[in-house]
C-alpha cells in the first residue's frame, strides 16, 4: 500500500490516516509497519529530514488504538557524529516530536554499543518517556538469507552495519511477540 507522494502500492491512499484505515477495515491486517520509502531528504539541520513525520504517524496509530513501537536508527558503522549510535535524527523524534508513550525498541548489542546507546538516552531524558524493550535481532540474518535480500543502509550491507538490521530484527521480535501475546498464542 502506498499514501501521499507515493505511488505504485495495491492500495494507493491519500494520506496516513486513509492508509490506516484501509490496512485495518479494508485489506483486515493484524499487522501494519509504517516505512519511509526510498529518497528520504534530509538538510543536515536539527528538523529538516524527511522521516520527522514518523512521530506524527506513530502518534495518530497510537491515538486510534494500535499497538505501536518504535524503531530508532541505530548505526556504529557511520562515522559521522550525527549519525553514530542513536542518529540524530531518531533521537529529536523521540525528544521532540512524538507525545505517545510507544515502546521503544533496542537491539541487544555489543556491551560497549549498548552502553553507548543507554547514555545517548540519558542525554536526551528520555528513560521514563517511553517504554525501553531489548530484543536479539540477530535472527534477522537468516530471515534476509533465507527470501535473498540484499539490502543496504547509506551503501553498507549488514556485514558492515549489523546494529541498524539488528534494530528492525529486534523490532520484529517485539511484533511477534505482542501478536502471540494478543492471539494467546
Amino acid at each position: 500500500m502506498t499514501i501521499g507522494n507515493a505511488f505504485g502500492g495495491d492500495d494507493e491512499c491519500v494520506n496516513i490516516y486513509t492508509g490506516l484505515q484501509t490496512a485495518a477495515h479494508m485489506e483486515n491486517c493484524d499487522i501494519i509497519l509504517v516505512a519511509m520509502g526510498p529518497g528520504i531528504t534530509g538538510t543536515g539541520t536539527r528538523y529538516g529530514f524527511s522521516s520527522l513525520e514518523m512521530g506524527f504517524y506513530l502518534d495518530l496509530a497510537f491515538r486510534q488504538g494500535g499497538q505501536c513501537f518504535y524503531i530508532p536508527r541505530i548505526s556504529f558503522a557511520d562515522k559521522r557524529d550525527r549519525h553514530y549510535g542513536l542518529s540524530h535524527h531518531s533521537l529529536t523524534l523521540l525528544g521532540e516530536i512524538l507525545q505517545s508513550p510507544v515502546p521503544l525498541v533496542l537491539p541487544i548489542l555489543k556491551r560497549e554499543e549498548q552502553k553507548y546507546l543507554h547514555r545517548q538516552l540519558r542525554n536526551g531524558n528520555l528513560p521514563g518517556k517511553y517504554p525501553l524493550s531489548l530484543f536479539d535481532g540477530s535472527r534477522i540474518r537468516v530471515a534476509m538469507d533465507f527470501y535473498r535480500l540484499s539490502v543496504t543502509t547509506m551503501g553498507r550491507g549488514m556485514g558492515e552495519d549489523p546494529a541498524f538490521f539488528y534494530a528492525i530484527g529486534a523490532a520484529a521480535r517485539k511484533g511477534l511477540s505482542q501478536f502471540c501475546q494478543r492471539d494467546g498464542l
